[in-house]
């Protein structure tokens, strides 16, 4: 696609986190979806079992909260493949799984004392001290970054997305959580949903790997060389909060130059705050600069 044009040619890359508040808000949209996997038995990937009874749950939250945990799906199954069940008989009993796992989760029925999950997070050697983490806490403080470890080295994954050749290990429960596409297509029931790899058309790698890293940070790297790369694959995925991003870069970056091109990805993408701030720097700037933009008098309220 081509380059927006800067005021002056610079290979300078934007980057940065998040807000905090913006960043609580992205997991605070994720949480309900993770609890909702859960209590699902949705794009589970691993048995625990004690006794006779199972639960689902998912290999990279597990291994996340618990050391037990995490040294069991750690080992090589018979086969040589990744571990799919798992056996905690001699630790705990079928009612303080669910007790640990609810909180884990933080689903609706996560109403148990601290004193009972402490004891129960000492049996299964937690990686988390309950007195100080709450259930409501779990995804910020202990999944979330546990999350991004296990993406970077490639642990637990349970699929790969290809694009443009190039291949994206991860999870399919952090996928969904974060992304509507990718929980429309992992839940959808066909047998594509199931793979161990899907590819993506119609979008560039380098876009994907920015928004992989945004969906396991809430950092996003951004430039005017791919920040319309960028938009497409986040129209794509459907997550707004990237495109919120891109459109504080460009505003950060606007001149008389871009400002038309800029405008262009308003209507494109349909980024109206955007569209009214770049219109307001247009005004405010000398009759004579903006004659040539090709805008109307409507538009720049003249």
């Amino acid at each position: 696609m081509a380059r927006i044009m800067a005021a002056k040619e610079s290979s300078e890359t934007f980057s940065g986190p998040l807000q905090k508040q913006r960043k609580v808000k992205f997991l605070q949209t994720m949480q309900p979806v993770l609890s909702r996997l859960y209590q699902e038995d949705s794009l589970t990937d691993v048995e625990v079992r004690v006794g006779a009874d199972t639960v689902q749950a998912h290999s990279v939250v597990l291994a996340a909260i618990s050391n037990v945990f995490y040294n069991k799906l750690s080992a090589k199954s018979k086969t040589g493949g990744r571990v799919t069940s798992l056996d905690v008989t001699d630790r705990v009993s079928k009612k303080e799984l669910d007790a640990f796992l609810d909180y884990a989760y933080d689903t609706e029925r996560s109403g148990h004392t601290t004193a009972n999950i402490e004891n129960i997070c000492k049996k299964l050697n937690a990686k988390f001290d309950p007195e100080e983490v709450p259930s409501s806490k779990m995804l910020q403080e202990v999944l979330y970054p546990n999350f991004y470890i296990f993406q970077t080295f490639q642990r637990f994954c349970d699929v790969a997305v290809c694009v443009e050749g190039k291949t994206f290990f991860s999870h399919r429960a952090v996928l969904a959580c974060s992304c509507p596409y990718f929980y429309s297509f992992f839940t959808c029931g066909l047998q594509d949903s199931r793979d161990d790899m899907i590819t993506l058309q119609g979008i560039s790698s380098e876009s994907f790997a920015k928004i992989l890293h945004f969906i396991y940070t809430t950092e996003l790297e951004l430039c005017l060389e791919t920040v319309q790369d960028v938009m497409v694959t986040a129209n794509f995925l459907q997550v707004p909060e990237v495109l919120d991003m891109c459109a504080e870069f460009l505003y950060c970056e606007v001149n008389l130059e871009n400002c038309g091109e800029i405008l262009g990805l308003c209507e494109d993408f349909n980024l109206a705050d955007l569209r009214l701030k770049i219109l307001e720097f247009v005004r405010d700037c000398r009759v004579e600069d903006v004659e040539n933009l090709g805008l109307s008098s409507q538009d720049l309220g003249r």
